[in-house]
């Protein structure tokens, strides 16, 4: 096979060496995506969004212009209307949003939508039943601001548990932003069955 570097094809050894090499790199990159690499301080802490509304019919739940989603706080049920508020924020030195794009989600999240390399979610679309199967979309935009903003979409929060009680946020860590939900690889249709976000 071929040589994954460079630096073994110009070196003696056999292939054992690369293997060693990519453990290695697999282990830093178990590292990185443990701790986050690139967070965006926050213009100023989330603010709370009634999501009660637009969660309990068919449509698009938004952030404000301008902000992206941080969290999501659940009430005391199982379905998607029970999602009744959401923590919003912009980053500072930004001046809004731009080029923002709609990704169709698979069935039940299987597939986890995931926005594209340096947008953030926005807004979630809604179909006209209220199984976490029903969200058919997500919204992704870019920030625009003064300076040049980048995520590599490489950190993972674990809410494999923050969701099961009642009355409850769930939230990625300061200042960072979510790219894309993750739920268990089944048919589960709760909201317990949400098990992390990508920001």
């Amino acid at each position: 096979p071929i040589c994954p570097t460079a630096y073994h094809a110009t070196h003696t050894g056999t292939h054992k060496w690369a293997t060693q090499y990519a453990m290695v790199a697999s282990m830093v990159l178990v590292i990185s995506l443990s701790v986050g690499m690139m967070p965006l301080p926050y213009d100023s802490p989330p603010v709370e969004q009634d999501s009660n509304a637009c969660f309990n019919n068919a449509g698009w739940c938004r952030c404000p212009s301008g902000q992206a989603m941080t969290g999501f706080y659940k009430t005391d049920g199982e379905t998607i209307d029970y999602f009744d508020k959401i923590h919003c924020a912009k980053p500072a030195t930004t001046t809004g949003t731009i080029n923002c794009v709609q990704i169709p989600v698979e069935d039940n999240f299987d597939l986890p939508a995931q926005c594209p390399v340096n947008t953030f979610m926005t807004g979630m679309y809604r179909a006209s039943c209220n199984l976490l199967r029903c969200w058919d979309a997500i919204e992704c935009c870019e920030f625009q601001g003064s300076t040049s903003i980048v995520t590599a979409n490489d950190y993972i929060e674990d809410w494999s548990t923050c969701l099961d009680p009642f009355w409850v946020w769930c939230d990625v860590n300061t200042d960072f932003f979510v790219t894309s939900i993750r739920t268990q690889q089944d048919a589960c249709e709760d909201l317990k069955c949400i098990t992390g976000a990508r920001a």
